[in-house]
């Protein structure tokens, strides 16, 4: 009999860890079971590098799929690798391919060697009998714990290959919405840097050259001309200490955002603001609302599930709304009234979570809500770029032909003294 650390949660919704005896880990996760308790992470009581055990109030871990790339030995691990590892093993598992062949082949399949070095441990591992959630959760930041508990689910449940096609299904949403983003910020952010490395060539070099010669001419230059050279004198001087001052700053910023009081007013600032506290509501609530119905899909109770879900929560203000959304739903109230109590979640989330629990289908409902937020989200994101990249555009341009009139309107004042 071997010793097992356990982190999981219980029927009410509440973390719990703890310690276990068993044969192996697959005994563990029967015990948990039979004592109502959902187990998310397995260890033996010897591994000493466990970390601290889950607590309620201290859900960093869970937040962990948020990151676009997991560390694993030094090495990344993308998401869109991770990705194809899932939907290569759900795949495969349908097929009637057995666990330990399937990751075998996925192994095989890789091109990338820190992908297959991470394969070929957990299949030794699964070789040696353990189970697949187990040997992923071993390798601690590769995989997040969210995901970890699906597939143990999945594993209990004897429907791992649904589970981890389900999971497939989720990761590669959330990757398209990440690809889609990207790829819209691309040309702003090249026309930023372009038209900002314009302005600081026509500032930090043409404008110095310039002074000297309209100094020399000893003429009265346009106000204009004058206002721009000042401009020029002023970065010139104290360019470096407002880079420092910007840097310092930022890294002050970083610092208190550390501290989980700060991150909360923080977080809660900027979900008051108008258009930005918007698109962070729709985007966190799809977040919550896919991964809670992923989790009810596959029998999860609703306290477990919501408790779990609540760590793809990036921002604490919901987090925190969440947290008294699981207490009432802990004490019997339904998910539709306590969502419509905080006030916080978009409305459609609330009206169509309360027709999902009327008609009984609430897991089906709250990932037809996901797309619903992910669809404004992504027309309310084209619609803004429509608007601004013009006007981001002609107002760089204008300010660029600004200084290099007002440059030229010097020199023409020199040609007309000359002549």
């Amino acid at each position: 009999m071997t010793a097992f650390r356990y982190k999981g949660v219980d029927a009410a919704g509440q973390s719990v860890a703890g310690e276990v005896t068993a044969a192996s880990s697959d005994g563990v996760v029967a015990t948990l079971l039979g004592r109502g308790v959902t187990p998310i992470e397995i260890r033996p009581a010897n591994d000493r590098a466990l970390g601290t055990a889950l607590r309620s109030a201290d859900l960093a871990a869970l937040r962990q799929p948020r990151a676009s790339a997991w560390r694993w030995r030094g090495r990344n691990i993308g998401a869109p690798e991770l990705l194809d590892v899932i939907q290569s093993l759900a795949t495969l598992l349908k097929a009637g391919v057995v666990i330990d062949r399937a990751i075998a082949i996925q192994r095989d399949l890789s091109s990338r060697v820190a992908v297959k070095d991470w394969l070929a441990r957990i299949h030794t591992q699964v070789r040696e009998g353990q189970s697949l959630s187990d040997a992923m959760a071993e390798r601690r930041g590769v995989v997040p714990p969210f995901y970890i508990a699906m597939i143990r689910a999945g594993e209990v449940g004897g429907v791992l290959a649904p589970v981890l096609e389900r999971l497939g299904q989720l990761l590669e949403r959330t990757e398209r919405i990440r690809q889609r983003v990207r790829s819209a910020l691309i040309y702003p952010v090249i026309l930023a840097v372009m038209i900002l490395s314009t302005l600081f060539v026509v500032v930090g070099v043409v404008l110095p050259r310039f002074e000297q010669l309209f100094t020399e001419s000893q003429i009265a230059l346009p106000w204009a001309t004058r206002a721009v050279l000042a401009m020029g004198r002023f970065l010139q001087s104290f360019g470096g200490y407002m880079l420092a001052i910007l840097l310092l700053g930022s890294l002050v910023l970083w610092q208190r955002l550390q501290r989980e009081d700060f991150r909360l007013r923080w977080d809660a600032f900027w979900l008051k603001r108008a258009f930005v506290g918007d698109m962070i509501r729709h985007v966190e609530t799809s977040r919550l609302m896919r991964t809670l119905g992923t989790l009810l899909g596959n029998g999860v109770p609703p306290a477990r599930a919501l408790r779990v879900a609540q760590g793809v929560l990036g921002n604490r203000a919901l987090a925190a709304a969440t947290e008294s959304v699981l207490q009432s739903v802990r004490e019997g109230q339904t998910l539709s009234s306590m969502l419509a109590k905080a006030a916080v979640y978009p409305t459609v989330a609330v009206q169509l979570t309360r027709v999902g629990e009327e008609s009984g289908r609430l897991d089906g409902m709250l990932l037809q809500v996901a797309d619903v937020l992910d669809r404004q989200v992504e027309q309310s994101w084209e619609r803004t770029l429509a608007t601004v990249v013009p006007l981001i555009t002609i107002a760089m341009g204008a300010l660029v032909a600004m200084l290099i009139g007002s440059v030229l309107i010097g020199i023409l004042r020199i040609n007309d003294l000359a002549l």
